[in-house]
């Protein structure tokens, strides 16, 4: 869990834990209930499910992953731009307010993190705009946030992401 930082690396080993007994309880359940009836055909809960990135440190992490997939190509492996802007180091001009004058795609402030999200949906990545899930743009740009060492104990969603304004 190299660069995490210390914070981030402790929460992430206490949520894995918590990930860890949950799978085990779920398997425990399941076997428990093996031959007592088709639920899903009675209407019932369809089994145990993956739990959804539910922590701002698991969301950060997943986002990580994402990013060197998707973004890194042209943004650079760290965020420090490339063929691509700058998208860490706020001190070195990423994720301007102002659209740079040679944006080819951006025409919109970089207000809050939703402004960010919104461009990013739309317009990445480069070679396939539009192709991962929200909740995924918003993993990402939680992790390019926590990169700028702006941190959120919630996960970036709809309504944290309009009230969080990226600071200047």
């Amino acid at each position: 869990m190299a660069g995490l930082g210390p914070r981030l690396e402790a929460e992430l080993i206490a949520r894995a834990s918590t990930v860890i007994s949950w799978l085990a309880l779920s398997s425990v359940a399941g076997a428990l209930s093996f031959g007592c009836g088709d639920s899903a055909s009675e209407g019932g809960d369809q089994g145990p499910r993956e739990p959804e990135i539910a922590a701002s440190g698991e969301q950060v992490l997943a986002g990580k992953d994402l990013f060197m997939r998707h973004c890194a190509h042209c943004h650079g492996g760290s965020g420090e731009g490339g063929d691509a802007p700058r998208l860490v180091d706020l001190d070195r001009g990423a994720l301007p307010l102002e659209p740079p004058a040679d944006a080819r795609l951006r025409t919109d402030e970089f207000r809050t993190a939703a402004d960010v999200v919104q461009f990013a949906s739309i317009n990445m990545p480069i070679d396939a705009p539009g192709s991962l899930s929200l909740d995924e743009y918003y993993a990402v740009v939680a992790f390019l946030l926590d990169e700028n060492g702006i941190t959120s104990e919630s996960v970036l969603d709809t309504d944290s992401a309009a009230e969080l304004e990226i600071p200047r």
